[in-house]
Parts: structure tokens; sequence; C-alpha cells
């Protein structure tokens, strides 16, 4: 084998290796999105539990201007203030998605996809209903 081809065919494997590492960190990339949804829509009800139950108001935010005055108390009070904010905005934009897919799954006539989710998620066995890896694709 002479010396081109011996350069080409390396060049060749090397860019079959690059391709195939980064069709594999693309397929990672999408699992680990899934899974996040997942685990999101799994919490779903006790994140909204947690946001109902809050003893905080968010009026009681510091605005942080005078963070050097503040206790440590007050900071650790403040950061739970600001997740129970994070949290109202999450479960804003879950529910804005689900009332999309449900309107999506109306249109395309099979409004018992959204019903097997939405069953699902409301009891809370998303979690132990589905295979470990599986993943379902509602919206096609």
């Amino acid at each position: 084998m002479g010396k081109e081809a011996a350069e080409l065919l390396v060049r060749t494997a090397a860019l079959e290796a690059v391709s195939e590492f980064e069709k594999s960190q693309k397929k990672n990339r999408k699992i680990k999105v899934f899974q996040n949804a997942k685990k999101l829509m799994e919490n779903y009800n006790r994140i909204c539990q947690s946001v109902q139950e809050g003893v905080s108001e968010l009026s009681d935010v510091d605005d942080g201007e005078e963070l050097e005055e503040l206790s440590a108390e007050d900071i650790y009070i403040n950061s739970i203030i600001k997740s129970k904010l994070r949290s109202i905005v999450m479960i804003a934009h879950i529910d804005k998605c689900l009332n999309l897919l449900e309107e999506e799954m109306d249109r395309k006539e099979t409004p018992w996809k959204y019903t097997f989710l939405s069953i699902l998620i409301w009891t809370g066995k998303l979690r132990n209903t589905l295979p470990k890896g599986l993943i379902i694709r509602i919206g096609q």
C-alpha cells in the first residue's frame, strides 16, 4: 500500500470516527433532555403542592441592594422565596405546553394520547409506568 493510499485510509477512518462520535453525543443529549422532561413531569404535582403550601409570599423578597446587611437567615429565606418564584414560572410554562399539546392532539384527532399522558401525570404513575429508556413521542 502506497503512502497516499495509507493517508487516505487514515483520513477516512478519522472522519468516520468523528462522525460516529458526534452522532453519539447528539443522541446522548436528546436522551438527557427526555430524561429531564420525564423527571420534571414526575414531580409536577409535588412542585405545584409545594408552591401552594408555601408560607412565604413573593412580596417578601428583598431586592438584594442591602445584601451585606442581611443575616444568614434572611438570605436563606430569600433563597426559598426566589425558589418559589422559579417554581411558579416553571409551572406556568408546563401548563402552557400541556394546553398546547392537548390542542394539537385534538387537531390530529388523537385526544386519547393527551388523556393517557394526563392520567399518568395527575395520578403520579408516570414514574412506575414506563420502562426505563422508553421515549414516548406523544406529539407525533
